[in-house]
């Protein structure tokens, strides 16, 4: 059980990491990702 909530927890943890660098991204480049997007 421990392990699964260790798992729990680092997979949560890289999904704030992602979160975090996409919205970097779309801070800097949001033009950029709606010229590509459409």
């Amino acid at each position: 059980m421990q392990t699964l909530k260790n798992k729990a927890f680092r997979v949560s943890v890289q999904l704030n990491a992602l979160v975090r660098k996409l919205l970097a991204l779309a801070r800097g480049g949001f033009k950029w990702v709606i010229l590509i997007a459409f």
